[in-house]
């Protein structure tokens, strides 16, 4: 009986470890361009190579206090992420949305191979995070 329950902890604490953790930081978010208006770089701080989806959704709150998201395409085809190696990709927005240059508390979901990232700009102005990095886990959701 103990040794199934320390069989059990074992397993759970090696999937805590072994979940993919990113650190992504966004370089840029122009809503007037139309090919690769999202720049960002995001390095796997984890210990098992892992890749990034190719669709990243972005969900914000409109002037009007509307709730919207987009959906960027990530452009380059290479979107593996070796551990502890920063990567800058560059993503396209699937549809055109003219207010969201304007928008504010931005949510973008990245998503790897396995787990969830999620990074969160407070006011939609990225400029103001630029010198900061946030880490994210695969079942944290809001930055640290």
């Amino acid at each position: 009986m103990f040794e199934n329950i320390l069989n059990g902890l074992f397993k759970i604490f090696a999937w805590l470890w072994s979940r993919p953790t990113l650190r992504v930081r966004i370089s840029a978010d122009n809503a007037e361009e139309e090919v690769g208006g999202l720049s960002f770089e995001v390095q796997n701080i984890s210990n098992e190579t892992t890749s990034l989806n190719p669709s990243i959704v972005a969900r914000f709150m409109t002037v009007k206090r509307e709730n919207s998201a987009v959906v960027f395409d990530v452009r380059e085809l290479d979107r593996s992420l070796p551990p502890f190696t920063p990567k800058t990709f560059s993503a396209s927005a699937r549809e055109s949305q003219p207010g969201r240059h304007h928008a504010w508390f931005r949510t973008y979901t990245f998503s790897p191979t396995k787990g969830r990232a999620r990074r969160r700009s407070a006011f939609g102005l990225p400029h103001l995070n630029k010198s900061r990095s946030f880490i994210f886990g695969s079942s944290v959701y809001g930055s640290k």
